[in-house]
């Protein structure tokens, strides 16, 4: 009897926004999905995202709208930049802005690109053993859920490398 041992990967259904672990404020903007409203000001706390969609709502340009979040950061915040991300999805409609700001915005912000995407993988690690009859018995020797990985294949690659 042989034994081997073979690695699935699904997407994981379950995951949390991941923006919550992070010394950071990510604010999802605007989207190109028929559901999502997008921001104005009176959708946030005073702060940098604030600055931005009142300059936005008041006619400025991106560029503009961004100098108004980074001055108020460096007057009234802890100076940190703010970042404006476009994230595109996998098919034509998906799309995000997405502003940030914070010690950890871009890990936070790259893990929530991740997230929105669906990028977020559970990888469970079976033994594979063969009866004496020729049959695959396979029992589940390990899982971890939550990697964030660009495909199936980095999500394994991510989960060996971590055993």
């Amino acid at each position: 009897m042989e034994n081997t041992n073979i690695f699935r990967a699904t997407q994981d259904p379950f995951i949390d926004d991941p923006r919550d672990h992070f010394d950071a404020v990510v604010t999802l903007v605007s989207a190109g999905d028929m559901h999502f409203r997008p921001l104005t000001s009176d959708d946030v706390e005073d702060g940098p995202t604030r600055a931005y969609l009142n300059a936005r709502n008041n006619g400025h340009g991106e560029d503009t709208a961004l100098k108004v979040a980074n001055r108020y950061s460096q007057v009234f915040g802890d100076g940190t930049p703010v970042t404006m991300t476009y994230v595109y999805g996998y098919s034509q409609g998906d799309w995000w802005f997405i502003l940030s700001t914070g010690a950890e915005a871009e890990a936070a912000t790259d893990l929530f690109t991740y997230y929105l995407r669906g990028d977020v993988y559970d990888v469970t690690e079976y033994e594979v053993r063969t009866c004496d009859l020729g049959h695959d018995h396979e029992e589940e020797v390990d899982s971890l859920f939550g990697i964030y990985a660009d495909s199936e294949n980095d999500a394994i690659a991510l989960y060996k490398e971590g055993r």
